[in-house]
């Protein structure tokens, strides 16, 4: 899980490069970039950070698992020995 966090924060900085290299390029004379390539960029740079989330909740809810796994189903079990 600790991949999917480093690929969204590798992919949300390759994003906010590329969305800085583009904001130049705006202001070029006959520039051929349209709002399209603007509004494909924000859904890259969402996604990524959707991906860095997934990530968390995933680390999160592991070590939750590796905490409860050791732990008796009932105290029944217990008293039974």
């Amino acid at each position: 899980m600790a991949w999917s966090i480093y690929l969204g924060l590798v992919a949300a900085a390759d994003i906010f490069m590329a969305l800085l290299v583009l904001y130049w390029r705006l202001f070029v004379p006959h520039s051929p970039l349209t709002g399209f390539t603007i509004i494909l960029m924000a859904i890259f740079f969402l996604g990524s950070v959707q991906l860095v989330s997934v990530g968390i909740l995933g680390e999160y809810i592991g070590r939750i698992y590796e905490e409860v796994k050791a732990r008796p189903l009932d105290l029944s079990i217990l008293w039974l020995r």
